[in-house]
């Protein structure tokens, strides 16, 4: 598949025009494939999003279980912190991916455990991939 064919197919997707320049341009700068900016976003997404989890829960406690002081320090500390995490983590774009790439997770899982295909149909793509992570 060409840069072109993917373009259009991340836009069907979701993706805008912003979005995919913003991925052209960060590819041509790391010289790194669409795949892989994919992967790497939806991965940063994945890990933000848990750590703000975290945060949150941690927020909860201290307003159940902590003094005054305690809330409003934390408090303070999460307003610093959200916007970090919405700064260096593009939590809109790596959504996308993660999106993106969880559909694409599931058709294979889907033709792997629904389908139920002989081994003669996965052991070739796992050997024409070079890895046990390939996906469609």
């Amino acid at each position: 598949m060409n840069i072109f064919e993917l373009e259009k197919k991340l836009a069907e997707k979701g993706f805008n025009a912003k979005d995919i320049s913003a991925l052209r341009m960060q590819a041509e700068k790391s010289k790194a494939t669409y795949p892989a900016l994919l992967k790497e976003l939806s991965i940063r997404f994945i890990v933000a999003s848990i750590l703000v989890i975290i945060l949150a829960i941690v927020w909860v406690y201290t307003l159940a279980y902590k003094d005054n002081l305690a809330i409003i320090s934390y408090s303070i500390t999460m307003l610093i912190i959200a916007p970090i995490f919405y700064i260096f983590t593009p939590m809109k774009l790596g959504y996308k991916a993660f999106r993106y790439s969880r559909k694409k997770w599931f058709i294979f899982y889907y033709r792997i455990l629904i389908l139920k295909p002989n081994s003669h149909y996965i052991f070739p793509l796992l050997i024409q991939s070079g890895s046990y992570l390939w996906y469609p």
